[in-house]
């Protein structure tokens, strides 16, 4: 067998493993609409099963070609939830020796029962150039202080600890250390999910 096949089939059984875990949860009584999990794993290889891409590219032609549409009907059927459906995101992200996954759902009327003031804080943090670059960056890894004004090419320190103090007041970046810094594991995929979004809208 080969690495790609290899890493195809751990990729299913890691499928399978995520889905007889929610499986389980119904069935004890235990999941709730809005739960999310994280795993951290060591990835065999940093490959993608064949045809992904052409299938991302006829993702709206064909409807549910991931199964993720297929997976909230099926979830918002067991939960008796169909007056106004349901949200929700997966991803994972591979850095290093370990990826990140994170998956979650929400109803529909729970996301438009949020409350606005809590929201704007945190797109208003994420609604500046600068901050969006030190963002991107620390996608890398965690770096200190003097690291990221020099990937950044930013002069001012007192300017960079400005958007590092506003992107931490929000909970996206944490400070390890006196003076490194790291996005929140929890708020890896939900920020690239987030900036994929983005895209999506603006565009």
């Amino acid at each position: 067998m080969s690495e790609t096949e290899r890493a195809e089939v751990q990729a299913r059984l890691q499928a399978l493993e995520a889905r007889l875990d929610q499986v389980e949860a119904l069935l004890a009584g235990s999941w709730e609409p809005g739960v999310s999990a994280q795993r951290t794993i060591t990835p065999a290889a940093d490959t993608a099963p064949p045809g992904l891409h052409e299938e991302a590219a006829s993702y709206e032609v064909r409807g549910s070609a991931f199964g993720l549409l297929d997976a909230l009907a099926t979830l918002e059927a067991r939960l008796d939830m169909r007056d106004a459906g349901m949200v929700g995101f997966a991803g994972m992200f591979r850095r290093n020796d370990e990826t990140y996954q994170w998956e979650i759902v929400r109803p529909v009327n729970w996301v438009r029962g949020l409350d606005p003031a809590a929201l704007a804080p945190v797109l208003a943090a994420l609604g500046n150039v600068q901050r969006l670059q030190v963002l991107l960056s620390l996608l890398d890894g965690p770096q200190s202080g003097q690291e990221l004004l020099a990937s950044l090419g930013l002069n001012s320190t007192g300017q960079l600890y400005h958007h590092l103090r506003e992107l931490q007041h929000v909970g996206v970046v944490e400070q390890q250390g006196r003076n490194r810094y790291a996005i929140a594991p929890q708020h890896i995929v939900p920020l690239l999910v987030t900036l994929a979004i983005v895209n999506d809208v603006g565009s």
